[in-house]
This record gives C-alpha cells, sequence and structure tokens, in this order.
C-alpha cells in the first residue's frame, strides 16, 4: 500500500518549498512514500532523489494533477537521480491525421545522476488519478483513445536542417535527448474527433533538471521546447544573451484540420511565429498554410491560415517548437526560465493551436486588461494571384530603430519563390523578414518587398490594427505615386517575374515633393567614403541635396551617432577613429523623405 507523505497535505493550501526533496519507499516494508500535488507547485531549490518498490515499476513518487508543476531552483547540470517517477499529465490537440511539436518532461528513471533520454514507451495510459499503465504502439498508421495506443510511425525528430528529408526517424525503438523535440500524431477519437479532439497522456519518468543544451546550426532549424514540468518564460530564453545563437523567434506547426489524409502531398499547414518584441505578450503571427510536393518541398498557398492569436510567452509543459541557429553553437534552457504559469489563454500560456477549443476570456479582468495593451502594430495581409499567402507585422517602439533589434524582428521561415516581406538595413544575409519593430515616424519610408518566380498579381490590404490610427500608404517610388491601404484591398497590377526590393515602401503620410528611391537620386547623387588612413567618413554632396540626417548603425542596428547638421554642405566628415575594426552601415536621409544605406568597412589597426 503506498503511503502519502505527511508533509505533503501541506501542498493542497499553498506553494511548499524544500532545499533538497528525497522520497523514497518504507525501508522495513517497502510500501511506497509519494508526494501529490493539485492544481499548485512544488519547489525544490536542490536535487531530488526519487525511488519506488522495484517490484512496482509504474508507481510515481511524485504526482503532478490539475495545474501543478515543480520548479527547481539549481543551476547548472541536473543531479536529479533515482528509479522513481514523476508522473505529469498533458493533453494533446491533434486527431490521428495532425502532428503536435513536443518535448518530454521527463526521460528515463535510473540510479544514473542526471537528465536522461526520452522515448514514447515512457508515455502512459490514465487509468484514474493516480494509476496508469503503459501506453500501447502500433505501426499502423493511426493510433486510438481506449486503450490508448501510439502510432510510431509518426515519431521523428529534426537535429538540424532546412529541408523535410533531414528529418529523423524515432519510431518506439529509438529515443530523444533531454530537450530535444519530437513530432506525434494524435489518435483516432471516434465521435469526438470533428469536434473537440484532445488525448490526455501521462508522462512518466525522471523529471528534467538544470542546464539544458542542443546543438544549433547557422540558417538552419532545430526542433526543441520545453524540456522541464513546469512553464517556461520564452522572453527570458529567447533574450539571455548565452542564446544568441538563435533567432529570437519559437516557430510553432499548425495544420488544417479538416483535411483527414496521411499523404504528404495532401498536407496544409505552416508555421506560425513568436517573438518577444519588448512588450507584455509578445508578437505572434498566425501560419499560413502551404500545399507539400511528395518530397516535402514547400508549395504554394492553399488559401487559408491557422489560428489568428494564440497565447505563446509562457510555454507549457510538454511543448515542442523549431528555432533557427543564427551561428553555430549550442542554445540552453535554464531553471531560471521557469515559471509558475498555469496553461491558458488568459495567463498567455497555450498548448500547441488547440484550434477546436475554445476558452471564455473575462476581458474586464484587470490583470488580462493591463497585458492586452499592446503595442501599437498593424498586419498586412497579401493575396498572390487571388489566394490567401502571407502576413505581414510593423510593430512600433520608440527603443527599436530601422535597423536589426534581436527580439523585435522576425525572419520568415518560408522560402516561397513568391512572397512578400520586409527587408531591414543592416542584414547582410540578405533575409526576408515577416516582423519589423520600427520607432514610429511619420515621414520614414519603409521598404517592403515582393518576389516573383512569374508574373502575378499581389493585392494588399491592413488586416488589422493594433492600437494605431496613423494612415497607410504604400509608396509606388517608379510612378512616383501613393495609394491608402485599408481593409479594402489595393492591387498591384502583373509585377514581372523579379525581386522588388527597392520600388515599394510602406508611408503614414503623402508628400507633395515624393520621396524618390535611392538609386533615382541619393545613391546616384551623393557619394559615401570611408577614409581609413585619415580615420574619417566622408559624405560628399556636389550637388548639395538638403540631408536631413545620418545615422551610423552597427551590425547589430545600434545606433552610434546620429547627426542632422549635415544640410547642403557640398563635403561633410565623421571621425571614425574610435570604432572597432568591421562594417558599419550610414544611412542617409534627405529632406524629401529619400533614404539610402551605405556599407562602410572601418579598419584602425
Amino acid at each position: 500500500m503506498k503511503k502519502l507523505l505527511l508533509f505533503t497535505c501541506l501542498l493542497c493550501f499553498s506553494t511548499t518549498v524544500f532545499s533538497q526533496l528525497s522520497v523514497r519507499p518504507n525501508p522495513s516494508t517497502l510500501e511506497d512514500s509519494y508526494v501529490y500535488v493539485m492544481d499548485d507547485v512544488l519547489y525544490v531549490t536542490g536535487n531530488i532523489d526519487l525511488s519506488i518498490n522495484p517490484t512496482a515499476a509504474t508507481e510515481a513518487s511524485i504526482y503532478l494533477r490539475g495545474d501543478a508543476q515543480l520548479i527547481q531552483g539549481t543551476t547548472g547540470n541536473s543531479t536529479n537521480t533515482g528509479t522513481g517517477h514523476l508522473s505529469v499529465y498533458q493533453q494533446g490537440f491533434a486527431d490521428r491525421y495532425e502532428y503536435n511539436y513536443w518535448t518530454s518532461p521527463v526521460g528515463n528513471a535510473s540510479v544514473a545522476v542526471g537528465n536522461e533520454d526520452f522515448g514514447i514507451t515512457k508515455l502512459y495510459d490514465v487509468v484514474d488519478n493516480t494509476n496508469s499503465v503503459p501506453a500501447l504502439n502500433t505501426a499502423g498508421y493511426d493510433g486510438t483513445s481506449s486503450p490508448l495506443m501510439i502510432s510510431n510511425r509518426w515519431i521523428w525528430k529534426f537535429i538540424a536542417g532546412t529541408v523535410y528529408s533531414e528529418w529523423i526517424f524515432v519510431g518506439n525503438s529509438q529515443t530523444v535527448g533531454a530537450g530535444q523535440g519530437f513530432t506525434m500524431k494524435g489518435v483516432d477519437l471516434g465521435a469526438d474527433e470533428a469536434s473537440t479532439p484532445k488525448q490526455e497522456y501521462d508522462f512518466r519518468g525522471k523529471p528534467n533538471d538544470g542546464n539544458i543544451s542542443n546543438a544549433v546550426i547557422d540558417n538552419e532549424f532545430t526542433l526543441i521546447g520545453n524540456p522541464y514540468p513546469s512553464a517556461v518564460d520564452l522572453e527570458a530564453f529567447f533574450l539571455d544573451t548565452d542564446n544568441n545563437t538563435v533567432e529570437a523567434s519559437a516557430f510553432f506547426w499548425e495544420q488544417d484540420h479538416t483535411v483527414n489524409s496521411h499523404y504528404l502531398e495532401a498536407y496544409e499547414g505552416g508555421y506560425a511565429q513568436w517573438i518577444p518584441d519588448g512588450s507584455a505578450n509578445g508578437l505572434y503571427l498566425p501560419a499560413f498554410f502551404l500545399n507539400y510536393s511528395g518530397d516535402g518541398t514547400d508549395g504554394p498557398p492553399t488559401g487559408a491560415s491557422g489560428t489568428p492569436l494564440i497565447e505563446r510567452r509562457y510555454s507549457p509543459i510538454g511543448q515542442g517548437f523549431m528555432v533557427r541557429g543564427a551561428i553555430d553553437g549550442s542554445v540552453t534552457m535554464k531553471n531560471s526560465y521557469r515559471v509558475d504559469v498555469k496553461e491558458g489563454a488568459a495567463n498567455f500560456s497555450e498548448f500547441k493551436s488547440a484550434p477546436f477549443i475554445t476558452e471564455n476570456i473575462d476581458e474586464s479582468d484587470p490583470e488580462v486588461i493591463e497585458r492586452r495593451k499592446e503595442r501599437p502594430a498593424i498586419r498586412i495581409n497579401v493575396f498572390i494571384n487571388d489566394l490567401a499567402a502571407s502576413q505581414v507585422v510593423l510593430s512600433f517602439y520608440d527603443k527599436a530603430t530601422f535597423g536589426l533589434d534581436r527580439g523585435m524582428d522576425g525572419i520568415s521561415s518560408r522560402s516561397n519563390a513568391t512572397d512578400m516581406f520586409w527587408s531591414i538595413p543592416g542584414d547582410t544575409e540578405d533575409n526576408r523578414y515577416v516582423i519589423q519593430t520600427v520607432p514610429f515616424d511619420k515621414e520614414a519610408m519603409i521598404p517592403i518587398s515582393f518576389t516573383t518566380e512569374t508574373n502575378s498579381d499581389f493585392r494588399l490590404y491592413v488586416q488589422d490594427r493594433e492600437n494605431f490610427t496613423s494612415k497607410v500608404y504604400l509608396y509606388d517610388s517608379q510612378e512616383s505615386t501613393y495609394q491608402l491601404i485599408t481593409k479594402d484591398e489595393y492591387t498591384i497590377q502583373s509585377l514581372d517575374a523579379g525581386t522588388y526590393k527597392d520600388r515599394f515602401f510602406l508611408t503614414f503620410q503623402k508628400t507633395d515633393n515624393p520621396a524618390t528611391t535611392a538609386s533615382a537620386k541619393l545613391e546616384s547623387l551623393v557619394t559615401v567614403f570611408q577614409n581609413n588612413p585619415a580615420k574619417l567618413v566622408e559624405i560628399h554632396n556636389p550637388e548639395g541635396i538638403d540631408i536631413a540626417q545620418a545615422t551610423l548603425v552597427d551590425m547589430t542596428g545600434k545606433i552610434l551617432w546620429s547627426r542632422t547638421d549635415v544640410g547642403t554642405q557640398r563635403l561633410y566628415s565623421y571621425p571614425t577613429g574610435l570604432l572597432s575594426d568591421g562594417i558599419y552601415l550610414l544611412q542617409l536621409k534627405a529632406r524629401d523623405n529619400s533614404v539610402t544605406v551605405e556599407k562602410l568597412q572601418v579598419f584602425n589597426k
């Protein structure tokens, strides 16, 4: 007979803290002892040692039930040990045709010290509040709910890559490391499948703890996730300078739940994106679904999109997501990111997309009102050849720059041959951005870019305004025309094949003397020269163009200086002797709002 440890009765009323926690059977009777936590947080500052009666292999030493979570305060690597299990439930919101991306909060339970690998044989089928039996698995296409039988043919991991062929099969005989993500389809839920597909899984094993690192490769995707039996603050994770090895974006897979097929060429899905953005909730971009070829290559848009808003800041237990490497290295989850946040939209912590589940949020709740104070932003949708293809977001923040800002600008996960995106000064890798954050300047001319492999029609409209009331215009520098963009669509007719980065601009007012492109005016009439022997940057302006502002930024987008005293001087110079050797960008903005950006290569050694 199991025994509940005496001190655990307190867990029903308040958070309980232990410096270290050891749970083990009675040495004389071998009766199991356990900790049971309901809707509360168990906080352990040190390590955890769990033991069970070896004849009771499915018993657990810690039960987390309801919204209960376990948080540990250790630094460095995990020293958890023991053959006892932590048991925590999580629901997957997917039917038998859809993937959820997962990361396990537990690993194999053994006397070995530290985190261990996880396999789907560690998933259990819930019997009652404390008892579970090992889930079955099958090589067939469809899993079942009762008894819980998981199709092992859909268990895959993605260590690093950019194409479909780089997925690695896991099945039921391989494992994933701590912190690695894996895919798993849902199960056949019968009559409930069309309305509320959800399946509860019991994760049983040694609780993951401490620093958990996974390798990343520059410009390649890696599937990771929340590796702990508690929520994780993704803002803290991405803005930790130790994790500058990845772009500050999380990518979440979504599928069209009305498509009932296991064949890849029938899939319709895409990746939603979340960035910290420096605001309370972060900024979320929904998935715009694509068709796929039989080899997994991205195809054309389907015209459908995913859930418009999913609260992602606090990643719940079990959530997996993609990250993209910024350099070769490793990315690390830490206990310092763990938070006691209950799962739910009202708490900004939703698992996957849950498109079939609606949650009533009390919009009059003061905490919800405070969190809903979103940063001003506009969302612009584009229809390409009459199909809804994508969305871009322009967010406004006075601490942002017009260059690159980590955590405020988001690179697209797509590589469509025909698309719309932002191009940001300072990005030497020519990335496509779908999220850009800038300081609001009514006179700003913000480049918006298009690419197409065939003659295509682009139709734009403002899908949503978030605390933003200014008019929005699309300026065509080739035709010197402005078009107001509203909920009514503005059509760019028949762009020929090619990429257009210097023709179209987003702006917020019309001027009598329209801004022309850099190539038509500033770029041709003003010369910028980096005079390294003299340790000066020189601006040669023989035609006396009225330059309103000169701004020097480094390759991270940080403004080093900004001058407004250039004017119509024929020659203007500024010292660069105190700069470190490297590449810099000088942005010149003329009085007529035309802008050009010049690259400087500084050598002072």
